[in-house]
This record gives C-alpha cells, structure tokens and sequence, in this order.
C-alpha cells in the first residue's frame, strides 16, 4: 500500500548519506531566441500546436512545433507537425532532423521525443488519436533508420485512454535485449507509466508497459496538469531499476502549472510504494526535472530563481524564463544558471540532460510558447538553450 510522508524531512525522505561538497563549473555553449537577457520566442517556428495556423495575416509561420524537445548532439530536437518530421535548432538556425513517416493517414507525429544512454532518439506518433498517442512509437538510431514498435498490450485494457505529451530521458539502450525504461504520465490519468522497449541487439522490437498501481491523489488535489508533469527515472541503469519495483522508481516535479499558487520546489520521491514529498528543489512553475551524476554524485536540474536575485519576486511570476539551479540529493543549491531573465511569451518548457562523461554533463532548456503573453501580444514561438555542467578539477 502506498505510503504517503507529509511530514518528512528532506533528510529522511532521501535517506542517503551527507556527501563532500564537490565545486561545479558552468559554461554557456548557445541561446536561441533570446536578445539583452529577454526572451523572445522565434516566430516561423509555431508554437501553436493545435495544427491552425494563426488567425494574423501578416504571420507567415511555416511549422507548428511540439511544447516538448529533447537535446542531443549540441542541438535540441522538436517535432514540426507541418512537415511530419523531427526538427534540430541550436544558435545557428533550423535544420530538418529526419522525416518520420505517418502510422496513420491524416495523423500527425506525435510530441513526446526523447533520447536513451546509446543515443537513439525515441517519438511517438499519432498527437491526436489519445490511445494511439501511447501505443504507437519510433525509434531513430545513428544510421538515421527508422523502426515503429507498438504497444503489446494497449493501456486501454488496464482502465487508460488518455493522451500522452512527454516521455522522461529514458535509461540504457532501446535496442539490446536488457533495453530501455522511460517514463510518463497521461491526460488527466493520475498515474505514472513505465515503459520498457527491448531490442534484438540491432533495433528495438517490442514495448511493454506497467501502470504504478496507486494513483497519484496528489496531481489531482494540485490541480496539475497531469500529462505535463514529467517523471525522472531514479536510477542510471535498466539492471539497478528492474531489481526495484520498476514501476514506481521515479521521481515528479509537481505544482499547479501557470499559477502563482506554486509549492515550493515540491516533487514526488516515489520508491517501492512509499511516496514522500520533497521542498526546495526548484521554486518556478514548470513541471519538468531531471538528473544526473557527476563525479559519482547525483544532482537535480530545475527551473530556479535564486532569493537573492534583486528581480526574484518579479522573476518567479514569470513561467517560461531560462533560470536553473543544480541541486544536491539534500536539496541545497550548489550552481545557478540564466539564459534570460525575462520573456515577452508564455509557455511550457522541458529540461533534458546529455551525460558527456563521468565529469560532464549537457543541460538543454527549451520552451515552446503556445500563445502570446496577455501584455505582450507576441506570437507563438520556440526558445532554448544550452550549457554545460563539469567538476572544476
């Protein structure tokens, strides 16, 4: 039976030993759409997901952009609904990524993309079938080949048919015979799915999934926008997961999505059926977090505006602003980062993260704008970003 801990403290509630502090160094590599610290997303890159183009005449946007990317390769990746493919932008402009072809006619691609530890770069099709948003996938490896896998068993048969957006960073290889486990929430559901594609050693040739067995009670009392809120595995490897309960080892930011009525960096610890919450891991709207080792500790990345920032009351009632804190497993802020301190649009943003290597690791913000800020009227756009995060020595 699930296990709910409100009053726990951080230190119980992660139940690790204190760790030596260890110094980080940041390095802006590129920013996109933002001029003089304010962002401004870039028109012509649409962030009017809904598949019609603006009522505007004089707004000639050529793709209408996923809310969701995923970093790789000093670019971040999105989906471009208008020409059915997977899109990459860095500060020099956009190119075409690869051209996915449709599973369903008159069905767009869908929006969750998402990479794995061997670089495979993993999409789901079908945005708006809601049942088909989850069962159908493709998976796009180094050789730029395309393999669709379907869902062996369709969430419908466990009580599900609701939409999927966003898709966790997900943990080993797609197409070895151990494979890969990501993971997400759906519309309005209440809980979190796992997902296990498995491979042949060459391409990925099945996917499975299990629900986490209790629902989420907290998603709906925080009024979240559920399918927005994204999971991050806890652990690093497929073996140390499925030696868990691997359905319920993960991690959720939570908070009421665009509201100034936020929960202080609140997210879900969930770990073999206990959940306890979590404070001070972030402080800003967007329900999007992830993870990372360096130097054999494990940090937090999350949308953050630091109380000692002169701007921070104005700063925090601002969403889809590009500042970041590394968090420790204790929940203390070791490194700060700001692609802009403010924006003229207003969005959903996720944060992914490429390990380089054991001291390195690359941070990616992105942030598509659905509509236009009600005091700016600007129109939809995308902005993001990247840097990296290393040990000084």
């Amino acid at each position: 039976m699930k296990k709910l801990l409100l009053n726990a403290t951080l230190a119980a509630a992660m139940a690790v030993p204190a760790m030596s502090a260890q110094d980080l160094k940041i390095e802006t590599k590129w920013v996109f759409g933002v001029e003089d610290m304010v962002a401004s997303p870039v028109p012509g890159l649409d962030g009017n997901w809904s598949g019609t183009q603006t009522t505007n005449p004089a707004y000639n946007a050529d793709a209408t952009c996923s809310r969701f990317g995923v970093g790789k390769d000093g670019k971040i990746i999105t989906t471009d609904h208008t020409r059915n493919a997977l899109i990459a932008f860095d500060n020099h402009g956009v190119s075409l990524y690869a051209t996915i072809p449709s599973r369903v006619d008159g069905k767009w691609n869908g929006t969750a993309v998402s990479t794995d530890d061997a670089g495979n770069v993993i999409f789901n099709y079908c945005f708006t079938s809601a049942q088909k948003s989850s069962q159908e996938w493709g998976v796009l490896d180094a050789n730029g080949t395309i393999t669709n896998v379907t869902l062996s068993t369709p969430l419908s048969e466990v009580g599900i048919e609701s939409r999927l957006d966003i898709i966790s960073h997900i943990i080993g290889d797609v197409t070895s015979e151990e494979g890969g486990i990501g993971y997400a929430t759906l519309q309005n559901s209440g809980k979190v799915i796992m997902f296990h594609f498995k491979g042949d050693g060459t391409k990925v040739t099945s996917l499975t999934a299990k629900a986490n067995p209790e629902t989420l009670d907290m998603l709906a009392a925080l009024a979240t926008d559920s399918q927005l809120a994204v999971p991050t595995p806890k652990y690093f490897t497929v073996a140390e997961t499925l030696a868990k309960n691997p359905e319920q080892q993960f991690y959720l930011p939570l908070g009421k999505l665009n509201s100034q009525d936020l929960l202080d960096g609140f997210m879900v610890n969930y770990e073999n059926g206990y959940l306890s919450p979590l404070f001070g891991f972030g402080n800003r709207g967007y329900l999007t977090v992830n993870k990372f080792k360096l130097g054999g500790e494990e940090y937090i990345v999350r949308n953050y505006v630091a109380d000692s920032n002169p701007d921070a009351e104005v700063l925090n009632g601002w969403i889809n602003v590009m500042q970041y804190g590394i968090f420790d497993m204790q929940g203390k802020c070791v490194a700060t980062w700001t692609g802009s301190q403010y924006s003229n649009g207003f969005g959903m943003g996720t944060i992914t993260v490429e390990q380089v290597d054991d001291n390195t690791v690359n941070v990616y913000p992105f942030v598509a704008t659905g509509s236009a800020h009600a005091s700016t009227a600007t129109e939809p756009g995308i902005y993001g970003a990247m840097f990296t995060v290393s040990l000084t020595s």
